[in-house]
């Protein structure tokens, strides 16, 4: 962890004049003389951090926070002579216009209004502050910021494990120094904690965007810190609006040059790798209770009930694997061949592989549903089919596990920007017909509730098909009923697809 604070030179300008603090309502008599302006550019953890900061010092602060056209408008268009290549946050202060780092705002704010101290010098707890702060500053906060804001499904297994060791790392260092008090260090409220909570904040979004973070809750000194860390004195007048948060970071999905296509491929594999899991511990379940029909018409009524779902199920998951396929050999290995050429023989290949197995399995299951089902025939034919899906799931299996390691991470290489991606997902939903129009709450329901709401994310920009797409899922069967709630309970954005308008067009 190592490394005690570097020292920063103030990244700070003298200007002509302060008249860029923007009008505000007159204020109550505080007895405060010190007052700062903070700009900054949507909501984010450095502007929390430094909102607790003045908190602390008990500095008035106007917060501003800008947008792309309020920037531009000719109010505040003299920003930009203070902040160019808008590189916020700002904060002025009489005549400094202070940027660049977390850590050089911070350090301006420690020095210039020094009591109290965010770092006490001398004191017995200095050296844990120092200790600490590179790695929540630069270790915990990348790795939270990355995860959630590069959503690459490609590294989740990756991102989970660092995950699981930092919140092991914070336990401990709570079990060591803040089982006394409130915070980080006990009683004393410090950098440490300024740092550490507004990152905490968005463990949240993380789990109900990535599904990610969940082991936090094995660790309880860190999770009681997360529970109490809403009612620290700084923090309540600044505390994060979630709302706009979770708002923020979709507009964040929708614009910034993610691995779109990488993630709906994955997306994918783990449908029907899910889809598959279910039919082979179906067919199980029905081989293994078919001893106890004995002519019993009960029996033999679930029984054929069973099958029929055995037979719907397959031909659902195998008509979104061969569409998948076609995605994958009309679109995706055009790509991969771009980017490693003779690549396209190996994983034709594969595919290849299985279509023998999944043609026959049609076949078996065809077969058990027209003999007598206690008859020795049926055993055997009912034998064949859970054999031929459990070689069908390991097949599958493979194929993805080299693709998702070796494949997909020539198209991330490829970096392409966000207009070129969201061609290539129209070109994927064009192909894959079927599976985003009858099939796609069958798709949606073997993913876990934040795959589903990622996935309808990336689609929500595609203005041809995403509002039939709505359409049908608010539609479905009741079996898909979990599907319908995640579109209607965790894309508050796009409940404007829900609209009347939409609503009264037939599907």
């Amino acid at each position: 962890m190592g490394g005690c604070i570097g020292k920063h030179r103030y990244e700070y300008e003298k200007s002509k004049a302060s008249a860029i603090v923007p009008n505000s309502p007159p204020r109550p008599a505080t007895g405060i003389d010190t007052f700062v302006s903070l700009f900054t550019l949507g909501t984010n953890y450095d502007t929390i951090r430094i909102r607790m900061a003045l908190q602390f010092k008990n500095v008035r602060v106007e917060a501003v926070m800008l947008s792309p056209d309020n920037l531009n408008s000719n109010k505040l268009a003299s920003l930009e002579a203070f902040c160019p290549q808008s590189l916020y946050p700002l904060l002025q202060h009489e005549r400094n216009n202070v940027r660049g780092s977390i850590q050089t705002i911070l350090d301006y704010i420690d020095s210039t209004f020094a009591v109290p101290p965010l770092v006490k010098l001398g004191s017995t707890y200095e050296s844990t502050i120092r200790e600490w702060i590179p790695f929540i500053r630069d270790d915990f906060t990348s790795l939270v910021s990355e995860a959630l804001y590069e959503i690459n499904l490609h590294l989740q297994q990756d991102h989970e494990t660092k995950l699981d060791a930092a919140f092991s790392w914070l336990d401990s260092g709570l079990a060591k120094h803040g089982n006394v008090g409130p915070y980080f260090i006990g009683n004393h409220f410090s950098l440490i904690d300024i740092y550490l909570v507004p990152i905490l904040e968005l463990l949240q979004p993380l789990l109900i965007f990535c599904g990610l973070g969940g082991s936090l809750m094995k660790y309880s000194h860190l999770l009681e810190y997360t529970k109490r860390m809403g009612s620290f004195p700084c923090y309540i007048p600044v505390k994060m609006d979630m709302s706009l948060l979770e708002n923020d970071i979709i507009k964040n999905l929708g614009e910034r040059p993610s691995p779109v296509i990488v993630n709906l491929t994955c997306l994918q594999h783990r449908s029907i790798s899910c889809h598959l899991q279910s039919l082979v511990d179906l067919a199980r379940n029905i081989l293994e209770h078919k001893t106890e029909i004995n002519g019993h018409t009960t029996g033999r009524t679930q029984m054929q009930l069973q099958l029929k779902m055995l037979w719907k199920g397959y031909c659902n998951t195998l008509e979104l694997m061969q569409e998948h396929a076609q995605m994958e050999e009309r679109f995706i290995f055009p790509l991969l061949e771009e980017a490693a050429k003779g690549i396209i023989e190996t994983v034709f290949g594969a595919h290849a592989k299985e279509l023998p197995v999944m043609n026959g399995i049609r076949e078996d299951i065809k077969a058990v549903m027209s003999i007598d089902l206690s008859s020795s025939f049926s055993n055997e034919a009912m034998t064949s089919v859970v054999r031929r899906l459990q070689t069908l799931q390991i097949y599958t299996a493979e194929h993805f596990y080299e693709e998702e390691i070796k494949l997909l991470p020539l198209l991330i290489a490829s970096s392409l920007g966000s207009k070129e991606q969201q061609d290539q997902v129209h070109t994927c939903v064009t192909i894959m017909e079927s599976s985003h129009a009858h099939l796609l709450p069958y798709l949606l329901v073997g993913l876990q509730t934040y795959e589903i709401f990622l996935y309808l994310i990336m689609m929500q920009k595609n203005e041809t098909v995403f509002p039939k797409m709505v359409q049908v899922i608010l539609h479905a069967e009741d079996e898909f009923e979990r599907v319908r709630r995640v579109l209607e309970d965790r894309l508050p954005l796009l409940q404007i697809c829900k609209s009347a308008a939409i609503l009264k067009d037939p599907l």
